[in-house]
C-alpha cells in the first residue's frame, strides 16, 4: 500500500516563527507515521494530481500546468485543528511517496515548492493547493519606491512611484525624472549602469559635459557647466543631467 508524506514550513503569525507541520495518509499505521525520527501526522485523504494542459474549445490554448490539491482531515484526536491559524500561503512543501513499511530512505521525493493558502471547508475538513517552484516569480519584481522626501528619493509628487531597473543593452529608455529643477532622471536605481548615449526629441545630446562621481558632485555642478549632458553611476543608482533648455523628456541607452 503506498504511503505519501509532506513536510510544510508554515508560518505562525503571532510569533512569526515557522512551525514545521508533517503529514502523512490518512489511512497509515504506525510504520507509516513513525518514519525518519518524525510523526506524520494521518491526515491526508485526497493525494495531488499533476496535469498540463495546452488544448480547449478545439484548439491550442497557452501552456498551463497544475500540481493539483492536498485534501485532509481535520480532528481533536489528531491534534490538528489549529493548523487553521498557521499561515500555509507561499510556504515551502517537500512530498514522498512510498510504499507503507518501507524505510524513509527508500521513499522518492516527488514534489518541492510553493503552497498556497490553508482552506477550511468545514470543521474537519480542509485543502490546499501546490504552487510549484515558479510561484515564486509570481510577484513584482520591483520592490524600491521614491520616499518623495527630496534628493535621490524625489519629490512629494513621486512619492511611492517605482524606481527603474534596467537589464542588458536597453534602448529607447524613458528615465525617470525625479529632481525637476536640476532636471535629473534616473534609469536604474538597483545598479551602476553606464549610459551609452542621451537624446532629447530625438537629437543626441553628445558627449557628457562633465562626469561627477557623486549625486552630490552632480547637484553642485553649476548649469554654466550643463553645456552637453552629465552622466552618473553612483553604487546604487545610474543618473543622467540634462540641460535645463532641453524640456522633452530623454531618452537614454544603458546596457
Amino acid at each position: 500500500m503506498r504511503n505519501i508524506l509532506i513536510e510544510i514550513s508554515a508560518v505562525n503569525p503571532d510569533t512569526k516563527l515557522i512551525n514545521v507541520v508533517r503529514l502523512s495518509a490518512a489511512h497509515a499505521k504506525a510504520e507509516g507515521v513513525f518514519l525518519d525520527g518524525k510523526v506524520w501526522v494521518p491526515a491526508i485523504t485526497g493525494d495531488p494530481e499533476h496535469s498540463i494542459s495546452y488544448w480547449g474549445d478545439g484548439r491550442t490554448q497557452p501552456l498551463t500546468v497544475s500540481y493539483g490539491q492536498v485534501d485532509l482531515i481535520l480532528s481533536r484526536a489528531l491534534d490538528n485543528k489549529h493548523w487553521g491559524k498557521l499561515d500555509f500561503d507561499g510556504a515551502d512543501a517537500t512530498i514522498w511517496i512510498g510504499e507503507m513499511g518501507a524505510p524513509f530512505a527508500s521513499y522518492r521525493q516527488t514534489y518541492t515548492g510553493k503552497i498556497g493558502p490553508f482552506i477550511e471547508a468545514d470543521s474537519r475538513t480542509a485543502r490546499f493547493s501546490l504552487l510549484g517552484a515558479e510561484a515564486q516569480l509570481n510577484r513584482e519584481l520591483l520592490d524600491r519606491t521614491y520616499a518623495g522626501t527630496g534628493g535621490l528619493e524625489g519629490p512629494s509628487a513621486i512619492t511611492g512611484t517605482l524606481k527603474p531597473i534596467s537589464f542588458g543593452e536597453c534602448v529607447n529608455v524613458e528615465p525617470v525624472r525625479f529632481d525637476t529643477i536640476k532636471f535629473i532622471y534616473q534609469v536604474n536605481a538597483y545598479a551602476a549602469t553606464p549610459i551609452n548615449a542621451v537624446y532629447s526629441s530625438a537629437l543626441s545630446l553628445g558627449a557628457p559635459a562633465t562626469v561627477a562621481t557623486s549625486y552630490a558632485a552632480l547637484v553642485a555642478l553649476p548649469s554654466s557647466r550643463v553645456s552637453g549632458h552629465r552622466a552618473l553611476a553612483l553604487a546604487c543608482s545610474a543618473l543622467v543631467a540634462i540641460p535645463a533648455t532641453r524640456r522633452s523628456p530623454p531618452t537614454s541607452a544603458p546596457p
